[in-house]
């Protein structure tokens, strides 16, 4: 057949199909959407399909949609999901019936926490309480082990953590490592513990002898932080080495009672790491009767105190370094012991006499235990050093560091005695109720980036000023600051050409520099600005850099004035400009502005 008769023949079969399409309405389209989300929060990269097989990918929201929909009926399914994740239906129906219509279709979820991570904090066995341990990965926490050093995290997802530890004391035990990981299956449970031990750095040395002749085959006694037991040797000598830091009480014993007598067979010493003290024992022997004892304050010998002795017999002695004095080959009878010759205004006594009754035989010991005044104080202020000397000038001629919070550590008199507060609203500090004798007044962390951010560093001895109390005495000790940050501000203002000054000028580019050399070369620039709507420019630099010709500091700087922000514009006066600043002065404004002229005027005229 001809291709022309086939032709003809698809034509006439085409007009009756025609027909019968114009009477039969298109299906309905529609979209159906929604969320895919775990505890209210969308979740990305979830499979969704329908069931004629078309997919997609939810987005960072959670969210998908499915347009162009023909009407039906569908199931709407989601995979792909977190393990942990679980949904009350994983696939609903929905039903496109009209033209339009969208039907919104939700999956909402919760994470399966059945896991759990928990352990133990302990040193050498012994569980640390109060111990701060964090949990970070999937999901962050925090807590603090218990009475027993015990800690639990529970309710976790499957996943990855971390768990650290931290606020123990790092000057007295050590631990291999602080933070450990593990990862957790749903319903596992990981145990992660740290167990650090003591750092043993300290020690206790000292001597056991009789008026000077070394004991040896004494017992010591070694309680407190850690108990141990030494004998000394052929000169009297003994040591506990590789101890922690802590209080101790060391005790002796073993020896002769009737022939030997120690005025404290018991003695109390704290040491920190790395210290050594030394804790001696002297004894006296036992002749017949007689009154032996120390002069101590809250401990500490007192050398030199004058002890007299009255009633039976009349004599007099001096206390030696130990604080100690003895009358022997006294007879039975009564007797008055008195001290004298210390300094009253430094120390108190309950009683600075005693009655004792001897009897044939007896040796009596008359201590006499006294406590410090503490009548001193120590004071200062935080000051801006301008003149750079470490000496207070005055506030006539240096300004005061008003600066709240800073931590100053006093330490002293003795060996450990370590004291700190912080400076109130006016940068002052004070140590009150002092003791006499020798202290060390130093900032606690001189090198604060707070004073960097200032523009300020301390300027004293990081090691700290020596000050000798003496009692009563109100010693004044002030902790310099220098400034190391400069500000200038340089205005610019229209001007008549004449000497008078109108309106702030905004965008004047403005230079500084160190030199006026520098400032008519354009080089060596302590910085750039331009003004701001009223017309300041406003420069801050390290005071180093700003170097006069002769190589030092002259506090001097230039202000040269550049770009303009209007052709129409010119620099009338002040183009190159001399700012000096004090050493005190902080921020500087210069004395005369940048002035402007207007070059030209522009007329419209309508006609």
């Amino acid at each position: 057949m001809s291709r022309l008769k086939l032709t003809a023949m698809a034509a006439l079969l085409a007009i009756p199909l025609a027909a019968c399409n114009e009477g039969t309405p298109p299906p309905p389209e529609g979209t159906i959407d929604g969320q895919v989300s775990i505890e209210g929060q969308g979740l990305a990269g979830v499979s969704v399909s329908l069931s004629d097989g078309t997919t997609q990918t939810t987005g960072t929201d959670g969210r998908f949609a499915f347009t162009g929909v023909e009407g039906g009926t569908y199931t709407v399914s989601i995979s792909g999901f977190a393990a942990d994740a679980t949904f009350a239906s994983t696939s609903q129906t929905a039903t496109i019936a009209s033209q339009g219509q969208t039907v919104t279709v939700n999956f909402t979820g919760t994470y399966v926490r059945t896991a759990s991570i928990l352990g133990s904090v302990t040193v050498e066995g012994d569980g640390q309480s109060g111990i701060a341990v964090r949990l970070s990965g999937v999901s962050d926490a925090s807590t603090t082990t218990d009475a027993s050093g015990r800690y639990a995290f529970t309710g976790l997802r499957a996943g990855a953590y971390e768990v650290a530890i931290s606020g123990f004391d790092a000057d007295a035990v050590g631990f291999s490592s602080t933070s450990k990981g593990a990862t957790v299956g749903v319903g596992e449970s990981q145990v992660l513990s740290f167990d650090g031990t003591y750092l043993r750095t300290a020690g206790i040395v000292g001597r056991v002898s009789v008026e000077g002749d070394g004991l040896a085959g004494v017992t010591v006694s070694l309680s407190g932080s850690e108990s141990r037991t030494a004998t000394t040797d052929q000169a009297g000598q003994y040591a506990f080495n590789e101890l922690r830091a802590g209080t101790y009480q060391v005790g002796i014993s073993g020896f002769d009672a009737d022939d030997y007598e120690f005025s404290s067979t018991s003695q109390s010493v704290t040491v920190t790491l790395g210290q050594t003290a030394n804790v001696p024992f002297d004894g006296t022997l036992l002749r017949t009767a007689g009154i032996s004892g120390r002069v101590s304050v809250e401990g500490m010998a007192l050398a030199d105190v004058t002890v007299m002795l009255t009633g039976a017999a009349t004599d007099t002695a001096t206390t030696n370094a130990d604080g100690q004095y003895a009358f022997t080959g006294l007879a039975a009878g009564a007797y008055m012991v008195a001290i004298s010759g210390y300094d009253m205004d430094a120390y108190a006594f309950a009683a600075a006499a005693m009655s004792v009754t001897l009897a044939d035989d007896e040796s009596n010991i008359t201590n006499f235990m006294g406590t410090h005044t503490r009548s001193a104080n120590v004071w200062g202020y935080l000051y801006l050093d301008a003149n750079e000397d470490d000496e207070y000038a005055g506030s006539d001629r240096e300004d005061l560091l008003a600066l709240a919070g800073v931590k100053v550590t006093l330490n002293g008199p003795g060996v450990g005695d370590v004291d700190s507060t912080t400076t109130d609203a006016r940068g002052m500090y004070k140590f009150d109720s002092l003791a006499t004798g020798s202290y060390r007044v130093a900032l606690s962390a001189p090198t604060d980036t707070m004073f960097t951010n200032m523009g300020i560093a301390f300027g004293g001895l990081q090691s700290g000023v020596v000050v000798n109390v003496t009692p009563g005495s109100a010693n004044a000790v002030h902790l310099p600051f220098d400034i190391t940050r400069q500000t200038i501000k340089v205005h610019a203002m229209m001007g008549d050409g004449k000497g008078k000054t109108g309106k702030a000028v905004k965008d004047v580019e403005i230079t500084l520099y160190p030199t006026y050399q520098h400032a008519t070369a354009g080089t060596n620039a302590l910085g750039t600005a331009k003004t701001d709507s009223t017309g300041v420019a406003t420069f801050t630099f390290l005071r180093a850099a700003d170097v006069g010709p002769a190589g030092t500091k002259d506090y001097l700087v230039f202000a040269g004035a550049g770009e303009l922000p209007h052709k129409d514009l010119s620099v009338s006066g002040n183009r190159i400009q001399e700012v000096s600043y004090a050493p005190r002065d902080r921020e500087k404004t210069a004395a005369n502005p940048v002035t402007l002229l207007n070059r030209e005027v522009r007329f419209q005229f309508a006609v």
